[in-house]
């Protein structure tokens, strides 16, 4: 499932490196970020102190849980993370646990983003270091040109739902838009050969030069 963080408000119980990595990946995603912690990382500190997070204190208690979207026990202690767990199952807020992820609420797997592209990488809190690693080999087949792809598809599926055909035409379209390896084309360069495959699907409702111009415009970035 994929959710928007964006202005939610998310607790993290622990200021060590563990919440140090949560903080991170929710301020990359928009979220306000809440910390409680008897001692934080020189890098939360720096986040604090420009006002990027804020501190409610040093000791967790449960009405800290009132208002958060999600919160991450992050602490070294089990039986403060399991205390927090079971609060936020009471109260209906979404924990993550550090200590025992299987008595959590959701896991944070290894992502991987190329622009409109993110792929997660979970092994059910089994062996994160491992997630981590298939993730670092499945980048090796994903570069930026998927970029560029997604952006051209996108625009292509704009293009073909203004023109208000009917629903069957529009999935055959997209169908067999899916079938024609546009990514492989543009690895090898072969852009105008694209061109001509998806003008052979969009014809005779977008010509040639209609889906060049869509093209230009998602390849301009990153030529």
């Amino acid at each position: 499932m994929f959710i928007s963080l964006t202005g939610r408000d998310c607790l993290i119980v622990g200021g060590g490196a563990v919440g140090e990595r949560k903080a991170r990946r929710l301020l990359g995603y928009g979220a306000r970020v809440f910390l409680v912690a008897e001692g934080l990382t020189p890098w939360l500190q720096d986040q604090l102190d420009i006002r990027r997070v804020s501190l409610l204190g040093n000791r967790y208690s449960t009405d800290l849980l009132k208002g958060m979207a999600l919160v991450f026990a992050a602490t070294n202690d089990k039986l403060v993370n399991r205390r927090i767990a079971e609060d936020a199952r009471r109260m209906g807020v979404w924990c993550n646990m550090a200590t025992d992820p299987e008595l959590g609420d959701f896991l944070l797997p290894s992502i991987y983003e190329q622009g409109p592209l993110c792929i997660a990488f979970s092994t059910g809190g089994m062996a994160p270091g491992v997630a981590r690693l298939i993730r670092e080999q499945f980048e090796k087949d994903f570069g930026p040109e998927w970029i560029a792809a997604l952006d051209f598809l996108g625009r292509l599926r704009k293009a073909v739902k203004n023109l208000e055909l009917s629903e069957s035409e529009t999935q055959r379209i997209f169908t067999e838009l899916a079938k024609l390896s546009i990514h492989s084309r543009i690895l090898e360069m072969d852009h105008e050969g694209m061109v001509e495959a998806v003008t052979a699907v969009c014809r005779p409702r977008l010509d040639a030069e209609q889906i060049r111009a869509l093209w230009e415009d998602a390849w301009k970035p990153l030529s």
